[in-house]
């Protein structure tokens, strides 16, 4: 994406998003094809827990090899600007 088309102006160029289920990492994810250092806070040590255990640990292997940077047993006190 170019720097200067509108996409690119609409969205952060760093994003923290919070939260290990589906809509999170839909998120992440978006955020980060778009361009923006996006990570991924998660309080446990794998996406999806409620998941099959197959599947969660797929998808966590997965989000661990980028482009979403996965902080994991992370927990979120504040959030300052």
């Amino acid at each position: 994406m170019a720097r200067g088309s509108v996409l690119y102006t609409l969205f952060c160029r760093k994003t923290v998003v919070v939260g290990a289920g589906y809509i999170a990492l839909e998120l992440a994810g978006i955020l980060a094809q778009l361009g923006s250092h996006t990570e991924l806070l998660i309080r446990h040590k794998r996406v999806l827990r409620t998941f099959d255990h197959t599947i969660s640990n797929a998808i966590t292997e997965h989000y661990e090899k980028g482009p979403v940077h996965l902080r994991k047993e992370t927990g979120v006190s504040n959030v300052v600007r």
